[in-house]
Parts: C-alpha cells; sequence; structure tokens
C-alpha cells in the first residue's frame, strides 16, 4: 500500500467517526427536546383536564342548587307571596 492511499483511507476513516459523533449529538439533542416537548404536553393537558372537571363539577352543583331552590316553587303549596294563607273554600 502506497502513503497516497493510506493517507485517503485515514481521512475516510476521521469522516466518518467524526460524522457518527455529529450524528449521534443530533440524535440524543433531539431526543431530549422531543421528550421535554411532550412532558409540557402532558402537563398543560393535566391543567386542562383538571380545569374541565371542576367546571363541569362546579355546573353539575350549581344545576343541582338551583333545582332544589326551584323546587318548593313547583308544588301545590307555592312560596310565591309569603303572608297569612287564606284557604278559599266556603
Amino acid at each position: 500500500m502506497s502513503l497516497r492511499l493510506k493517507t485517503i483511507l485515514a481521512i475516510g476513516l476521521v469522516e466518518i467517526l467524526v460524522l457518527m459523533v455529529l450524528g449521534y449529538s443530533t440524535l440524543s439533542a433531539m431526543q431530549r427536546s422531543i421528550l421535554q416537548e411532550f412532558d409540557s404536553r402532558i402537563k398543560v393537558t393535566q391543567q386542562l383536564v383538571s380545569g374541565v372537571a371542576k367546571e363541569a363539577l362546579i355546573a353539575f352543583d350549581l344545576a343541582r342548587l338551583h333545582a332544589v331552590a326551584a323546587q318548593p316553587t313547583l308544588g301545590p303549596c307555592s312560596l310565591g307571596r309569603s303572608g297569612p294563607r287564606v284557604d278559599q273554600r266556603p
């Protein structure tokens, strides 16, 4: 083997090693970035679901309160007015 061929092979080997290191570092940086983005999306989704669940619970409780508050006015003895009750029987 000539010196020229050895030099070309050595340069090619160095280029391959540099490209492998560059590729590995790029892929690991992308993996870290993807994991961070995934974690942040998980946190945002948790906050949104928690907020929706709380709002639904509050809405359910408010609807129940409205139903309970409206219930006495639906019956035969209405609380529509206050004062003595006057029977209309003769």
